[in-house]
């Protein structure tokens, strides 16, 4: 079964489950959701700590950019406690090369670098079900 909120991923995470499938669900769950009330109560709630400070911080991150982007909600007030952010940046490339982290920080989206996070432009890509017409609607504001 997939995960249908952050928390549930965050107990999977406990679990030992891998962090690639664990998110992959839930954004398949969030993007299928009925309308923007309902994927917003899907990151609401705080996640137990996952026992990896990176984890513990994407999964804010995570929360706050599909608030911002496709809910148009507020962040959970959750997603601001220090204990969220990390120390260290975190870039998610394999590569250590100058450019490539140069590269992370000037394309990272706010919600993750204010978690001290460094990605690609649209981390959170996956293919949309033709049911999630709520987005679209609410994307072409």
């Amino acid at each position: 079964m997939r995960p249908a909120t952050l928390v549930e991923v965050a107990n999977r995470l406990r679990r030992g489950e891998g962090i690639e499938r664990a998110l992959a669900e839930f954004l398949d769950e969030f993007y299928s959701a009925d309308d923007s009330d309902r994927a917003y109560q899907m990151l609401v709630d705080e996640p137990p700590e996952t026992n990896d400070l990176r984890f513990d911080a994407l999964l804010a991150a995570v929360a706050e950019y599909l608030a911002m982007q496709y809910s148009k909600n507020r962040a959970p007030k959750w997603v601001s406690h220090p204990k969220r952010i990390l120390r260290e940046p975190l870039f998610t490339s394999p590569s250590d090369a100058p450019a490539m982290k140069e590269w992370l920080v000037h394309s990272s989206p706010a919600e993750f670098k204010s978690h001290n996070i460094f990605t690609e432009s649209r981390p959170l890509r996956r293919k949309l079900s033709d049911r999630v017409t709520w987005m679209s609607r609410s994307t072409r504001r």
